[in-house]
């Protein structure tokens, strides 16, 4: 009996020490927590995120460290633009939050933060793929698709950048994005040097999205393919036709100046004739 009550008596013990260290993890937590929130309403940031960082040590499955989570991220990626370690916290809210919404806007976030601001592309283009497997509509999709595709561009991975876009020009995406694939497209093949392909593109988009290729320079690039490829005169006829509207004015007749030499110092040019 006495052995038995002992017994009793240590579990007892054993569950109260537990149930006071949860406690106190539970208050210092909160305590870190508070501190986080007083240096942030001073601007002290780095001392918040200190703060804010060790609240979320103490128990990262719990409400306050969520909210730690939340407050670190925001100021580690707009006051200290530390963006590394803005990254982990959101992703440790893409991990933690319980809200759909909250986890969404926290994987869209730290996708758009390594594409823009760590310029990772390979782990962009890894985040950007999660958003557009979880898309429910084809626009949306082909919005991540296209961020997809342009960072295996920048990669350098051009096999892998035109697969993406053949399925983005697959979906019922909106005119904007469609342009902009279509954009991208054209680019690859100048990347690549195949200026006869680039051209090809660029007219197409001209024909397509005629004032939208006036704002975004496409003739400026048509004009380059083609002077590339050697074809001067279809060059320069791409930049006559918007010669009247272009701004800025001496850029353009730089532009016009150049490629006239071009064709001039070609060997067996007799001078430039219009």
């Amino acid at each position: 009996m006495k052995k038995l009550t002992s017994r009793f008596v240590l579990y007892l013990a054993t569950g109260l020490l537990g149930v006071c260290c949860l406690i106190s993890c539970t208050n210092r937590q909160e305590f870190d927590f508070e501190k986080g929130q007083k240096y942030a309403k001073n601007k002290e940031w780095r001392r918040a995120a200190q703060y804010f960082d060790q609240a979320i040590k103490r128990d990262n499955q719990s409400t306050t460290a969520l909210k730690a989570m939340r407050e670190a991220a925001r100021i580690q990626f707009l006051e200290i633009k530390d963006y590394k370690k803005a990254a982990f916290y959101y992703q440790q809210i893409v991990l933690h939050s319980p809200l759909e919404n909250e986890r969404l806007e926290g994987q869209k976030q730290l996708a758009s933060i390594y594409f823009e601001s760590l310029q990772d592309y390979e782990s962009a283009a890894v985040e950007f793929s999660k958003l557009s497997a979880g898309s429910r509509v084809d626009s949306e999709k082909a919005i991540h698709k296209l961020s997809v595709a342009r960072s295996y561009y920048y990669l350098g991975n051009y096999f892998q950048t035109m697969s993406e876009i053949d399925e983005i020009l697959k979906l019922r995406s909106d005119l904007d994005t469609e342009f902009q694939a279509r954009l991208l497209r054209g680019n690859v093949f100048v990347a690549q040097k195949k200026f006869s392909e680039a051209a090809l593109i660029f007219s197409s988009i001209i024909e397509k999205f005629s004032e939208k290729s006036l704002k975004e320079n496409v003739h400026l690039v048509l004009s380059l393919s083609y002077e590339e490829n050697g074809d001067y005169k279809k060059a320069l006829e791409v930049l006559e036709k918007i010669k009247d509207v272009y701004q800025p004015k001496e850029y353009l007749d730089l532009r016009l100046k150049r490629i006239q030499e071009r064709a001039r110092n070609q060997p067996g040019a007799r001078g430039y004739r219009k």
